[in-house]
């Protein structure tokens, strides 16, 4: 179980990076400048640190299942949005409501290993979590590369999008 949440924060990193490997693209496609990118790649990390302290709360209240469900698909929501609009508004509100739903990642992870597992495997899961996000962050940059050689960074997006409705099906029945 906490292997769902933890292969949550794992893949969230994929859609996070694109602004940072599809630069020239998004530029081109949204015909925007260097500083409209970085307001761009900006709405995911605003959401994202806005609900950190509030996913915590909500988890607490509301429980791992339900939140962890609503997460992953406002990732997918977001991640589908903006694989398809040719506005920057709207890139940048499915941005945001990626971020929303990244910012429950690691936040469910911890709260799945405190359920889960003596309390004494605490700093083992923690770490594992944290290594696994880094990992889908450092290992996200060379096959999204690959994706976007080989097709748009709609596209790429797309594919993940799919991994995210799987990912809460996953949550779903678990």
């Amino acid at each position: 179980v906490w292997g769902i949440g933890a292969s949550f924060f794992f893949i969230q990193y994929f859609p996070r990076i694109i602004p940072s490997i599809a630069t020239v693209r998004l530029m081109q496609d949204f015909q925007v400048d260097a500083l409209s990118l970085g307001g761009l790649s900006a709405f995911y990390l605003i959401a994202y640190i806005s609900m950190q302290v509030p996913a915590g709360v909500l988890l607490d209240r509301f429980g791992v299942r339900r939140l962890l469900i609503v997460a992953v698909l406002a990732e997918a929501i977001g991640s589908l949005v903006f694989s398809t609009t040719e506005t920057l508004h709207m890139a940048e509100l499915a941005r945001f409501l990626g971020g929303f739903g990244g910012a429950f990642a690691f936040v469910s992870a911890m709260k799945l290993a405190i359920l889960w597992f003596p309390v004494r495997y605490f700093g083992v899961l923690a770490g594992a979590t944290q290594a696994l996000g880094m990992l889908g962050a450092a290992i996200g940059q060379g096959p999204m590369a690959f994706v976007l050689s080989v097709y748009s960074w709609g596209t790429g997006l797309l594919f993940f999008s799919v991994a995210f409705f799987l990912l809460a099906l996953i949550v779903f029945f678990v």
